[in-house]
């Protein structure tokens, strides 16, 4: 449990408020969005198309552009 805690903050140090991300949803479509806020463990995202707020482990989350 210690590492995953490590690894989820770990990747959550490198995003910021604004940057563009991308993670797998469960039927496994591609959600493209906007980091709306950090947490700990978790990443508030909203996403660009639909503009639903997602909560997603930060470790799921793979960074596609800072700030746009």
């Amino acid at each position: 449990k210690s590492q995953r805690t490590y690894i989820a903050r770990t990747m959550t140090r490198k995003l910021l408020v604004g940057d563009v991300v991308s993670f797998e949803e469960r039927k496994g479509a591609t959600v493209t969005g906007t980091v709306m806020k950090v947490n700990p463990k978790t990443v508030v995202v909203r996403d660009r198309s639909t503009n639903i707020q997602w909560k997603v482990t930060a470790t799921l989350l793979t960074p596609l552009s800072i700030g746009a």
